[in-house]
């Protein structure tokens, strides 16, 4: 599950966790949001995960 924390304060910790995944050779992720019935979670994910890790 991802859970960017209440202010983002855990989306390097995802971003990160995403990134060794891409040292491994995989190139898809897929996984649940925490909170994502709140559109907060969701916005942090789509600003600042996937265009990082969409760089990977």
């Amino acid at each position: 599950m991802y859970d960017v924390g209440e202010k983002g304060e855990n989306v390097q910790r995802i971003i990160d966790g995403l990134g060794r995944f891409a040292e491994l050779g995989f190139t898809e992720a897929i996984g649940r949001v925490k909170g994502a019935h709140r559109p907060d979670p969701l916005r942090l994910i789509g600003e600042q995960v996937i265009p990082v890790v969409a760089a990977l």
